[in-house]
């Protein structure tokens, strides 16, 4: 597979904010209980009672854990988010500009702007936050983008991904991890990445610019979904 789901970055933290703000308050019922009066008759009775609240002081503390190791992650995730939208912007510039090359009888195609496009593309995709890359998935250490290795081919093709296809995880509690996010070796970025080489090399052959017209339009659908 290449990409993931991805789960809303503000659902994901509010989950874990809910987690967190269940275990205090089942914590404060539970102290409040236990300092109401006698518990028992014996010492067995006592100790039962106060192995609720040695179990919630653990589901507190990893819940603390939980936040701290994944307010690392929100941002990545925040920024991730925020270049979707970019990548969606320039899907819809390589849709337009195609155009007009197409209504000019592909006379004079764009090619500095394709090229130009190409490498802002792959820039974007190559984007890092506190030394993490944004869409290179559990491969955080690795820019995901190689254009050098880019196919020509105008097949799919994710030769130019050096990332890892398994999504960026988030732990919310010891029984429940979940993986968001989406990497660079998404169809909606492969697409990209092929329409703008084609519309590159092929600038003026009608049947190749038609072709990396209809990837466009498709690359800005499905990025749209992510952004």
């Amino acid at each position: 597979m290449s990409s993931v789901n991805r789960v809303a970055t503000n659902v994901v933290f509010a989950r874990q904010r809910e987690l967190s703000a269940d275990s205090l308050a089942d914590m404060q019922k539970s102290l409040v209980k236990s300092s109401s009066g006698r518990r028992g008759e014996t010492w067995q009775d006592y100790g039962s009672s106060t192995t609720p609240i040695t179990q919630l002081t653990y589901n507190l503390e990893a819940n603390r854990h939980y936040t701290r190791l994944n307010s690392l992650v929100q941002p990545r995730l925040e920024q991730m988010s925020t270049m979707c939208t970019q990548l969606e912007d320039a899907a819809n510039q390589l849709i337009s500009t195609i155009s007009t090359d197409r209504n000019g009888q592909l006379l004079n195609p764009s090619t500095a702007f394709y090229d130009g496009l190409l490498t802002d593309i792959a820039a974007m995709l190559n984007t890092s936050i506190n030394g993490i890359y944004v869409f290179s998935g559990q491969k955080g250490d690795t820019p995901p983008v190689n254009l050098a290795a880019q196919s020509g081919s105008t097949s799919p093709n994710t030769a130019y991904f050096e990332g890892s296809t398994q999504g960026v995880q988030v732990q919310l509690s010891d029984t429940l991890t979940i993986t968001t996010g989406v990497t660079a070796a998404d169809a909606g970025f492969e697409k990209l990445l092929r329409a703008t080489r084609i519309a590159r090399d092929h600038g003026g052959d009608a049947t190749m610019m038609e072709m990396a017209f209809d990837l466009a339009t498709q690359a800005a659908a499905d990025i749209a979904i992510h952004a």
